[in-house]
């Protein structure tokens, strides 16, 4: 089972210099020591059917697929943590935090007017839609993880604070 972490990020439809959001969005990435796949460089074939099926593989969104290392085409190790989330939860509780650290740093770029982040499994179709603040990710992936006791088919709807 190959588990993923992925979605789209909401661009300003007046976004004129995609390449340079995209420059900011990777750097944002590196800073919370984070791997990230964008737009025409995603292939996992799960990934990219979720993403074609929501309609998010067009003008104003930006496909990604974010893994812990360049050396890695899934979500393993920023989700597998979460397996043993009983008995290591700081551990997974910090690797997840590097993900908020993103979708803050993200979140805070004008051009960006929201993150939608999918969990699968990589066969998943259909998903749990949840919006929450960006403070409350790490706990509401966490909570749905222990809830479940697998990484669950959920989507979350992430937007700038006002």
């Amino acid at each position: 089972m190959s588990y993923f972490l992925f979605g789209a990020i909401s661009t300003a439809s007046s976004l004129q210099d995609e390449d340079n959001l995209a420059w900011r969005v990777a750097v944002a990435a590196m800073s919370a020591r984070l791997f990230i796949l964008l737009g025409p460089n995603l292939h996992q074939r799960p990934v990219l059917d979720v993403l074609e099926s929501r309609g998010v593989v067009r003008k104003g969104y930006m496909p990604l697929l974010l893994t812990s290392s360049p050396l890695c085409d899934t979500s393993e190790e920023l989700l597998a943590d979460y397996q043993a989330a009983e008995d290591t939860p700081q551990s997974a509780r910090s690797t997840f935090g590097r993900v908020t650290e993103w979708v803050r740093d993200v979140l805070r770029i004008p051009e960006v007017s929201g993150i939608c982040l999918l969990t699968s499994d990589g066969f998943d179709t259909s998903f749990d839609e949840v919006e929450v603040p960006v403070d409350q990710l790490t706990d509401t992936v966490m909570a749905r993880i222990e809830q479940e006791g697998d990484v669950p088919a959920l989507c979350v709807h992430l937007v700038p604070s006002a």
